[in-house]
């Protein structure tokens, strides 16, 4: 069986992406933090890793039932980046985009199952357009969030989100090159490890929409100067020539910036700036250490609540909860157990949840019992966050051992009579 370079380039490209893909998974699931946006992170990337393995093996190998199979997994994903996006934003995409979403992907699955969807060109046409259609509607979702109703955190994940989908669009419709064969290479790994890229950044960083799209412009420019110099070596300076090695280049960059990120993330989690940031903290009371946590990257947004704050809420029962669970909680988590318990338990949950959508925060535990504190965090709500938990609940128990600042005391009273006779003396 002969391939020609296109097909060995398009495998390693594939396999690389998936590599990636693998690559943060594995990170993922040594760090698991819970949750729903965890979950369907989770399943999109399982799709896209499934889709890029099969993919690669089919065109190496070329059995029927790899070409059969490979189109599971392909017309699932839409499905998956649909409840991604509503992870992000919290909330339900409208009901004709559900039924369109859901309703296509039926479709699509079922023209798998019957083997037609690998062997129309119109229906692969028309199931790039429907793929391409739901990236766009919730990139567009994903710009149009309301931002009263999310943590800083969650708006600026939303904004990388955004730049990741729309850089995924152009790239995911070189995907079909047998349909478009004006295309020179496969890239649609590409759009998968962007994605990737923008979930492994914002495990540590916070940044705008801009600063994204500057980043992800120079992983391909970095890309760009690698495959000149492949053409250098191999003496070949001419465009065709740049849009072969371009993509191989554009892979490479990508995993090992994948994998070096992660890496980093890694490192940072076995706690050495955590650890350096300790060893200057102020404890010489609780007032003075939670400004020091200003300092820290992880907690540099908090809130201190004392009783007088909590008025409007049942302290007592929160003070309560709080110190029975001896940990810190999310806001992910807290929802989660408002809306799967009775409506009489589930008041509890709902104040929570309360108190840290009016402070814009995403965790919250005890921090004194006696006078009762609150210490509310805004930390990244996103996969692979364990070890920031471990440290913010090493910090509440700091919290709790620290001495209270103490109440002012009146000036003793003197009587008449022990003045006089001071002055007599």
């Amino acid at each position: 069986m002969e391939y020609s370079e296109a097909v060995y380039s398009d495998i390693i490209i594939t396999w690389l992406g998936a590599a990636g893909v693998w690559g943060y998974l594995n990170f993922v699931h040594h760090h698991r933090t819970g949750g729903a946006l965890e979950r369907n992170t989770l399943f999109l990337l399982y799709c896209a890793f499934a889709l890029m393995t099969l993919r690669g093996f089919y065109w190496l190998l070329r059995y029927p039932w790899l070409d059969y199979l490979r189109f599971f997994p392909t017309a699932v994903l839409p499905l998956a980046i649909v409840l991604f996006a509503e992870s992000i934003v919290r909330r339900h995409v409208s009901l004709p985009m559900k039924i369109y979403a859901a309703g296509g992907t039926v479709f699509f699955v079922l023209m798998a199952l019957l083997g037609q969807l690998h062997s129309g060109k119109i229906l692969v046409i028309a199931f790039l357009c429907f793929e391409v259609s739901i990236i766009i509607a919730m990139a567009w979702m994903v710009w149009r969030a309301d931002q009263t109703k999310l943590t800083t955190l969650e708006i600026r994940l939303n904004n990388a989100i955004f730049v990741s989908a729309m850089f995924a669009v152009p790239l995911v419709i070189t995907d079909f090159r047998e349909e478009l064969t004006w295309i020179p290479r496969r890239l649609g790994a590409a759009g998968a490890l962007i994605f990737v890229y923008v979930l492994v950044r914002m495990s540590y960083r916070v940044d705008t929409r801009i600063i994204v799209i500057n980043e992800v412009l120079n992983i391909f420019l970095r890309a760009s100067i690698m495959a000149l110099s492949f053409m250098a070596i191999t003496d070949n300076l001419t465009v065709r020539e740049f849009f072969e090695f371009f993509p191989l280049s554009l892979m490479f960059v990508l995993v090992f910036t994948i994998f070096y990120r992660l890496k980093a993330v890694a490192v940072e989690s076995r706690g050495a700036s955590f650890l350096q940031w300790l060893l200057h903290a102020k404890m010489t009371g609780l007032e003075n250490f939670v400004q020091s946590l200003r300092h820290l990257p992880l907690t540099q947004e908090n809130v201190l609540l004392r009783m007088d704050d909590l008025e409007r809420y049942d302290a007592a029962a929160i003070i309560e909860y709080l110190g029975a669970e001896r940990r810190v909680l999310s806001l992910t988590v807290l929802r989660e157990r408002a809306e799967s318990q009775e409506s009489g338990s589930a008041e509890i949950f709902e104040q929570l949840v309360d108190i840290l959508e009016r402070h814009a925060m995403s965790h919250i535990g005890l921090a004194s019992l006696k006078p009762p504190a609150l210490l509310l965090f805004n930390s990244p709500l996103i996969p692979g966050a364990h070890f920031d938990e471990i440290k913010i609940n090493l910090i509440l128990k700091l919290c709790r051992i620290l001495p209270q600042a103490p109440k002012a005391k009146e000036a003793p009273r003197q009587d008449a009579g022990a003045v006089t006779t001071i002055g007599t003396q």
